[in-house]
């Protein structure tokens, strides 16, 4: 807000302002004609929006919003009567036509669409770098729904209040390249191929 101005403000955000904020912001500050015209308009736009609307409650609603719209006429200077006031008449109509409007409206799409803008990188290769920001977050998403099936705990190397003896080596400096036995490799191979579920559903299936 800058000189009692709002700006930098969204279309969802005004719908928010005059259905919820509007509606307590304008007791007291308003004569009392102006103030009803404007809060029953608060109260249009939020039925409008209601995610369950009976067809046997359009009717009502198109005659509440028409006394409005004739109130906001008379409480109003004429300058303010234009098209945007007069649209919302067909608002009610349209429910009728094309059902609730959280299911049309295209607040979701923009706030993604603000999403994969901001995986830009680099601007001479705006797709690219959506979809490469878009094939990383998809790696990262299934990595961390992997991993949570695996609870891994840290292991304690060497506490300071045990003994160095009770808990194995410490482990210091750099480590060296150890390499195993044949016959090493080959048990560690045999272990984990007969304790993997997914060969045991492997085995089932061919027999």
């Amino acid at each position: 807000m800058e000189k009692g101005k709002l700006q930098y403000m969204k279309s969802h955000d005004w719908h928010v302002l005059l259905e919820e904020v509007l509606l307590a912001a304008l007791r007291g500050s308003m004569p009392e004609g102006p103030r009803i015209a404007a809060i029953r308009l608060g109260h249009c736009f939020k039925r409008i929006c209601e995610k369950a609307i009976r067809v046997s409650d359009l009717s009502a609603l198109q005659t509440y919003l028409a006394k409005t719209c004739a109130l906001l006429e008379v409480q109003f200077p004429p300058a303010f009567w234009n098209v945007m006031p007069h649209l919302h008449l067909h608002l009610p109509r349209e429910l009728y036509w094309c059902g609730p409007v959280h299911a049309r409206w295209m607040y979701s799409v923009e706030r993604y669409l603000g999403h994969l803008k901001s995986l830009v990188r680099n601007k001479a290769m705006l797709e690219g770098s959506m979809a490469m920001g878009y094939m990383y977050e998809e790696a990262l998403g299934f990595v961390t729904e992997h991993f949570i099936m695996y609870p891994v705990s840290a292991r304690i190397i060497w506490d300071m209040e045990e003994d160095e003896h009770d808990t194995g080596k410490v482990l210091e400096g750099q480590g060296r390249e150890q390499h195993w036995a044949d016959a090493d490799l080959k048990e560690v191979h045999e272990h984990i191929i007969h304790h993997c579920d997914v060969m045991d559903s492997l085995y089932m299936w061919v027999n």
